[in-house]
């Protein structure tokens, strides 16, 4: 068995008993496969993996077997394409969305149980026609490129106390997303040592990290967990300071080395108040989500002041391109009109 952090997504025809009372049964099946078909290809679309179909409803997981950085976001996309998909068909859907700790078999299935897989299961079956509700993981992880609205805390089957939960309004579109996130890059001539890499990948390792922390790991489980899916250099400096734990260096020593090797202050501040956090036993799942917040509100800025100074910056090029264009054809005739009267006089 294996450990991971993933996105359960969990989609339901709505009105099915209905269906099959009112139709003939060879359209009535016709339509449920085709919102299968719509459901799935979705999921599949967004780099998801139908785990199984229940009756009139579909499990899918995101980030077994293939992790992203992105898997909740994508999650939610998927959701939004299904609630748009079905429409078309003259059904609706209700969806239920959770990420965190599952686990899987060592093997490619992508079979998956633990708290996520419940959750998602529950908000499924509180959800609305056409609504889409997710938990609170999976909200932090999208924080910024997801627009929520909080239900308040729901009291779901099979929990002791209530599960906060969110109604998905809209997402942020993908193109800007992609500006959003490249515009982490605050210093292009930094990047010979690959810090830009590294601030890029900063703001979703801390969304995992403070969903593995608020599962109830600790921060070297938490680390681990990470590493794997964490890309560039930021992924090479986490799994240098688990190698240095493995041959017996302090934690304190471990994540120095994490700063060390990542190159920003970013990270050396971070990894200051996990030492702080480790030796006075403090949580910092809060100061996490902070800084992760912090990180995207500096890239969302920075991709926006891009976007205002974008136009000048292709004016100044075409200038000098056709700027000899324009003089050869409009003052040199003139000039040489003038020469020539001067000669004649």
């Amino acid at each position: 068995m294996e450990r991971k952090l993933a996105t359960v997504l969990f989609a339901d025809l709505v009105g099915s008993t209905e269906l099959v009372s009112d139709q003939d049964p060879e359209i009535t099946r016709r339509r449920v496969t085709a919102f299968f078909d719509a459901v799935s290809g979705c999921i599949e679309t967004h780099g998801g993996t139908v785990e199984k179909f229940a009756g009139d409803a579909v499990m899918a997981a995101f980030g077994i077997p293939q992790a992203h950085e992105d898997d909740a976001e994508r999650a939610i996309r998927a959701a939004l394409g299904i609630i748009r998909n079905v429409h078309d068909l003259a059904v609706e859907a209700r969806i239920g969305i959770e990420a965190g700790e599952v686990v899987v078999d060592e093997t490619d299935s992508t079979f998956a149980t633990g708290a996520a897989v419940n959750v998602a299961a529950r908000l499924q079956q509180a959800a609305g026609p056409g609504e889409i509700l997710i938990g609170e993981s999976a909200q932090r992880l999208t924080d910024g490129v997801v627009q929520t609205e909080n239900v308040g805390p729901l009291e779901l089957r099979g929990f002791r106390r209530p599960i906060d939960a969110y109604r998905v309004l809209a997402a942020v579109p993908l193109g800007l997303v992609i500006s959003w996130r490249a515009g982490l890059s605050f210093d292009a001539r930094a990047d010979r040592a690959g810090m830009i890499d590294a601030r890029r990948a900063l703001p979703f390792a801390l969304d995992r990290l403070s969903t593995c922390l608020l599962a109830g790991m600790s921060v070297e489980r938490a680390i681990r967990v990470i590493a794997p899916r964490t890309t560039g250099r930021l992924g090479e400096a986490l799994s240098d300071g688990l190698a240095a734990l493995d041959i017996g260096m302090t934690r304190a020593q471990a994540y120095r080395r994490i700063a060390d090797r990542a190159g920003i202050e970013e990270v050396r501040s971070l990894t200051g108040a996990l030492i702080r956090a480790d030796r006075f036993g403090t949580s910092l799942a809060d100061t996490l989500v902070a800084q992760a917040r912090e990180f995207r509100s500096r890239a969302r800025a920075a991709a926006e002041a891009e976007a205002r100074t974008a136009p000048v910056k292709l004016i100044f090029p075409l200038v000098f391109c056709f700027l000899p264009a324009f003089v050869l054809l409009t003052i040199a005739p003139i000039a040489i009109s003038a020469i020539r009267t001067l000669s004649k006089a």
